[in-house]
């Protein structure tokens, strides 16, 4: 990370130019931490707004909203949703929803990319929607088409939209139980990912979710697990799992579990002496998650007793 303060502004704005994707994104990560010192590199930002680089769009974006009440910003992010890149009309109308709260500026230009064949834009277009929830109701009908998209990746997104900006269950969960069942993993995840979201609203995919526990992608296994958790709130599923999960030979899996067993709390007591393991494990992310699991568990247990005391 590139540091030096306000009085280094002129060179990591000219860094933000380098040919060097690194330089770059180091570039614009000091100048976002700058917060409202950075006002000075506005004109640069929006430059960096209207490249081809995601990653370098993305922190100027964070860095305008950091910035705070800057009167410059907002026209000169109006001007950018008339790019000709997709993807950049699509981060700006993201920051002009994070910097406004006003769904009549942010929704129309993404309803404009849904209508668009490209479908990687579709689900960048969804994303967002999805972020802004309620107030883009507007959207609704190219959202709910979507839902029948032909990519599944664009009906998984879509799906979640349309939870997000309605709080309607039913097409959302037969969309993504139904894309449990796709040959790409990942898509799997996702869906897996998106039911765990809705909660108990989606307990109509809890049959096909008890299927992804046997699924032959670790991931897809996890959050299968995760997601019956949030819908059905019972243990008995999902702790076997999760226990098998601690014994993983990568520390993810084993630092997700117990970070997962944490949040079940008492209903995860049985897994108590097997958490102990973790507590000794070379990773620190996995003995933080299992020390963390532990006092959750523990202490919501002795919470109820408590309450139960005359």
């Amino acid at each position: 990370m590139l540091h030096g303060g306000e009085s280094a502004l002129p060179m990591l704005c000219d860094l933000l130019k380098d040919e060097n994707a690194t330089v770059r994104w180091q570039a614009v990560k000091s100048i976002c931490r700058l917060g409202p010192m950075a006002k000075r590199a506005l004109p640069d930002l929006i430059q960096a707004m209207g490249g081809m680089d995601s990653t370098v769009r993305s922190w100027a974006a964070e860095a305008l909203v950091r910035m705070g009440d800057e009167p410059a910003v907002l026209p000169a992010l109006m001007q950018l949703l008339e790019h000709d890149d997709v993807g950049v009309r699509i981060d700006t109308a993201r920051i002009l929803w994070r910097l406004t709260n006003r769904a009549d500026i942010a929704v129309p230009p993404l309803i404009h990319v849904l209508h668009r064949p490209h479908g990687e834009r579709r689900w960048e277009a969804l994303a967002v929607l999805a972020e802004i929830g309620p107030p883009a109701e507007a959207a609704l009908p190219e959202i709910e088409k979507a839902t029948g998209d032909e990519l599944v990746l664009v009906r998984i997104v879509a799906a979640n939209a349309l939870w997000k900006v309605t709080q309607q269950a039913s097409v959302a969960v037969r969309v993504l139980a139904d894309a449990l069942k796709d040959d790409a993993w990942s898509l799997r995840c996702d869906a897996a990912r998106g039911l765990g979201q809705i909660g108990p609203a989606a307990h109509a995919a809890a049959g096909a979710l008890s299927k992804a526990l046997d699924d032959t992608e670790p991931f897809v296994r996890l959050y299968a697990a995760e997601a019956l958790w949030n819908i059905k709130r019972q243990a008995d599923q999902v702790l076997p799992v999760l226990l098998a999960f601690l014994k993983s030979e990568k520390y993810w899996y084993r630092s997700r579990a117990a970070e997962l067993l944490g949040r079940m709390g008492k209903a995860a007591a049985p897994a108590i002496p097997a958490l102990l393991a973790p507590m000794g494990d070379p990773k620190e992310e996995v003995r933080k998650a299992a020390s963390v699991a532990q006092g959750s568990i523990s202490a919501e247990d002795a919470l109820e007793g408590v309450g139960k005391q005359p």
